[in-house]
């Protein structure tokens, strides 16, 4: 599979039902549409969109002190063999405009707006830990999870 990065911002949408006058305020990825959209990609394995891998508490840059930016960081693999890279990149660019998708020019590009952007070590050359390993209450091993740029 390879990767691309990208960012995006979530689309924000409030909903109020008459449950004990709950208001819900709803945020919605780009996977939330492509995984629908792209259902058929999915189950074949052929695409694949990540786009909170990155906890919101590991976001640092702020617009002006204490207003953190809502830009995130959106990971997609694709399969090569299978999927053209410019129609996969324009399928995905185009899923609700309100989602101000933006590539980066190169893996360079991407590797400091990570660092510029958020508190993730880089273990290695182009490799960010995201969460370490860890071990859940039923002692079920939990894998370190990396963004690995390559």
């Amino acid at each position: 599979m390879k990767t691309i990065l990208w960012t995006y911002r979530a689309k924000r949408i409030w909903s109020s039902f008459d449950l004990n006058w709950i208001s819900l305020n709803w945020n919605y990825t780009p996977s939330f549409f492509l995984d629908w959209q792209y259902a058929d990609y999915k189950e074949a394995w052929l695409t694949r969109i990540i786009d909170n891998l990155i906890p919101e508490e590991r976001y640092i840059w702020e617009i002006v002190p204490w207003v953190k930016k809502l830009t995130r960081l959106i990971i997609a693999e694709y399969n090569d063999k299978y999927i053209n890279w410019e129609e996969f990149f324009n399928n995905v660019t185009k899923v609700w405009a309100e989602f101000n998708i933006e590539a980066f020019s190169t893996n360079e590009e991407a590797k400091e707006w990570i660092r510029d952007n958020t508190n993730l070590v880089e273990v290695e050359e182009w490799k960010f830990l995201v969460s370490e390993a860890s071990e859940w209450i039923d002692w079920e091993n939990i894998e370190a999870k990396y963004i690995i740029i390559d």
